[in-house]
C-alpha cells in the first residue's frame, strides 16, 4: 500500500511530514537485539566456523599438555601423584658492576737514530716482541764501508812497514855489535822501526773510529716489550735523533676508570675481577690515580703473576663488587615467557607474574612477584 502524500492542512496551514525510514546510523545505534534478528550472511558464518575451529584446538592441546605433565610428574616422584616443589629462599649475592677497561703501556720509549744515514736492516714491525738492547734496525752512513775497508788496508800496511823496519832494525845492531856499522845507521833503524809502530797504531786507531762510528748506527730497543709503531721503510734517510719505533714498554696495565663513589670498593683489593677468555681472573690494584676526571676515577690494574700478557689496546670488561645484599633466585626451568613476560606457578596460587634480573649460573634473580617461602612448580 501507498503512503499518502501530505495534504494541507486548512486550519494550521502547514504540510505534514511522511513517515520517513530508519537511517542506519540509527540502525547501528538500536539496541543489540536488533541485529541478532537479521539474518547472518556468509562473511559471519565463516569467521563463527573459524573461532570455533581455533577454540576446539587451544583446549585440545591444554588438555593434552596437562595430560603429559601429570604424567611425568607421576612417574617423576615416584607415582605418588604431586608434583615436585621447589621452596624460594633468600640467598646472600654480591651486587657488581661491570666498567670496560683498555689495555695500556706503561711507557712508551722511543727508538731513534744516532747518525745521519740511510736506514738499512729493518727485522721489526707492529705487534713484534722484542728485549732490551735488541738491534732492529741500522742506520748507514754513506761510503762508510769503503773508508772501513780502505782503513784496514792501510792498517795491513803499516803493519808490513813495521816488520821490515824491525828486520831491519836486528840486522843494524848485529852489525853495529861486530862494528861493521855506525852509530848514525842504527840510529836511523831505529827511527824507521819506531816510525813504523806509530803508523800502525794510527791505522788501528782510524779502523776502530770506523767501527765505532758503524755499531753508532745500530738502533737498539731501548726497553722489553711490543712494537707498536714503524715509521720509516728500509732505505729511508735518517737524521741524528730521527724516530724509527715506538714501544710500548712491559708489562703493561690495565687502565680502568669509575665512578668517584665507588672510590671505597676500588681500594678494596677482592673487589676487582677480570673477564678474560680463560675465565674470570683477580686483579690487582696497581696504582690509583688522585685527580678525578668527568666524575670518574682512573686506576691502574696489574694481572697476577704467571697470567699470559694482553695486547696493548684491547678492551676488556672489569667486574666491581659493589655489595652484599639478599636476593631471591630461582631455578631458569620452573619460568616460562608469554607475550614477552615472565611467569611461575605457585603451588598455593597458580600462575604468578614476576620480574626478573641478573643471571647467576642456571638461577635467576626475582626482583619482584615472589617472597621467601613460596613453593614453586614446573610450568
Amino acid at each position: 500500500m501507498r503512503p499518502l502524500r501530505p495534504t494541507p492542512s486548512a486550519s494550521l496551514g502547514k504540510v505534514q511530514p511522511r513517515t520517513a525510514k530508519p537511517s542506519a546510523a540509527r540502525l547501528r545505534g538500536a539496541e543489540p537485539c536488533a541485529s541478532v534478528l537479521r539474518p547472518p550472511g556468509p562473511t559471519l558464518l565463516l569467521a563463527a566456523l573459524v573461532a570455533l575451529f581455533v577454540t576446539a584446538t587451544a583446549a585440545t592441546a591444554d588438555a593434552n599438555a596437562s595430560a603429559e605433565s601429570e604424567t611425568g610428574t607421576d612417574a617423576g616422584s615416584g607415582g605418588t601423584g604431586h608434583p615436585p616443589e621447589y621452596v624460594v629462599e633468600a640467598e646472600t649475592v654480591s651486587v657488581t658492576r661491570v666498567v670496560h677497561a683498555e689495555v695500556r703501556p706503561v711507557e712508551r720509549p722511543e727508538a731513534r737514530a744516532r747518525i745521519a744515514g740511510l736506514l738499512r736492516d729493518l727485522a721489526v714491525d707492529e705487534g713484534d716482541a722484542v728485549a732490551d738492547g735488541e738491534i732492529i734496525a741500522r742506520v748507514e752512513p754513506p761510503k762508510l764501508e769503503a773508508r772501513i775497508q780502505t782503513a784496514k788496508a792501510e792498517r795491513a800496511r803499516a803493519e808490513a812497514r813495521q816488520r821490515r823496519t824491525a828486520q831491519a832494525l836486528a840486522r843494524a845492531e848485529e852489525l853495529h855489535a861486530d862494528d861493521v856499522m855506525s852509530q848514525a845507521d842504527l840510529d836511523d833503524a831505529r827511527e824507521a822501526a819506531t816510525a813504523a809502530s806509530n803508523a800502525v797504531e794510527a791505522a788501528a786507531s782510524e779502523v776502530d773510529t770506523l767501527l765505532a762510528r758503524r755499531e753508532r748506527g745500530e738502533v737498539p730497543a731501548p726497553a722489553k716489550g711490543w712494537i707498536i709503531e714503524v715509521l720509516p721503510a728500509n732505505g729511508s734517510p735518517m737524521q741524528p735523533g730521527g724516530l724509527v719505533a715506538r714501544i710500548a714498554a712491559a708489562p703493561a696495565v690495565i687502565r680502568v676508570a669509575v665512578p668517584e663513589r665507588h672510590l671505597g670498593r676500588l681500594q678494596d683489593a677482592t673487589a676487582l675481577t677480570l673477564e678474560t677468555a680463560s675465565g674470570l681472573l683477580e686483579a690487582e690494584l696497581l696504582q690509583l690515580y688522585p685527580d678525578v676526571r668527568q666524575g670518574r676515577v682512573e686506576a691502574d690494574l696489574r694481572l697476577p703473576t704467571g697470567q699470559p700478557a694482553l695486547p696493548v689496546g684491547r678492551r676488556v670488561a672489569v667486574r666491581l663488587a659493589l655489595d652484599q645484599v639478599e636476593r631471591l633466585l630461582v631455578p631458569e626451568r620452573l619460568t616460562t615467557e608469554r607475550h614477552g613476560l615472565t611467569f611461575v606457578y605457585r603451588a598455593e596460587a597458580g600462575c604468578t607474574l614476576i620480574q626478573l634480573g641478573a643471571r647467576r649460573g642456571d638461577r635467576i634473580i626475582v626482583l619482584s612477584g615472589l617472597r621467601a617461602g613460596d613453593r614453586l612448580i614446573a610450568p
